[in-house]
């Protein structure tokens, strides 16, 4: 994630538009996937957690 946010430093230093909003969109997912993960890592915890206590 840090290697794609500093690529994406570099090509709007070097004004290449195309790749800036390619990294971007990838940098998005990755955010996306990160939290979604730590959702569902969470999630499933919490469910543990409740059969535990059946």
């Amino acid at each position: 994630m840090l290697y794609i946010f500093g690529c994406g430093i570099y090509t709007a230093y070097r004004q290449t538009w195309n790749q800036f909003f390619i990294l971007l969109v990838a940098e998005f997912i990755c955010f996306i996937l990160f939290f979604g993960a730590t959702a569902i890592t969470e999630g499933i915890g919490r469910f543990s957690e409740w059969l535990a206590e059946l």
